[in-house]
């Protein structure tokens, strides 16, 4: 009988989350998840840097990817099942070889969370990076 049940919450929609670093997670109905932002702005200490690729990696999975705009701009939306505690590693990769790779540790806490509905948390955050031209040029 617990068989069946089960069956018949996970047929409805009512599966867990998985809540592991590895990979993609599955968002299900029923399953409460946070999206969360991070934006901000490359420059070189005095100028924008444009076409800088920004990585978003949770452990050792690169999640998110995109390129700073013409003002060095960039933004990265993307949502996680369940936390609302966690902490995602940002880094600026310079894809003309010109600077050297920037990262920062980006922490999201629990009061950080704006609350949309009962199953979705957003929030957001600002990190700018100055990068340093490699061989001091």
């Amino acid at each position: 009988m617990k068989k069946l049940f089960a069956y018949l919450l996970g047929v409805c929609g009512f599966a867990c989350c998985d809540e592991s670093d590895f990979g993609p997670q599955r968002l299900e109905y029923g399953c409460p998840h946070t999206d969360y932002t991070i934006k901000g702005i490359v420059t070189d200490g005095k100028n924008a840097v444009e076409n800088e690729e920004i990585l978003l990696q949770k452990g050792e999975w690169t999640v998110d990817t995109c390129k700073t705009d013409a003002n060095g701009q960039f933004e990265i939306t993307n949502r996680v099942a369940g936390d609302r505690q966690f902490c995602v590693n940002l880094i600026a990769k310079d894809l003309n070889d010109k600077y050297l790779t920037d990262t920062a540790d980006v922490c999201f806490e629990p009061e950080d969370f704006t609350k949309k509905d009962t199953w979705l948390t957003s929030a957001e955050k600002t990190v700018n990076f100055t990068l340093k031209k490699k061989n001091g040029k």
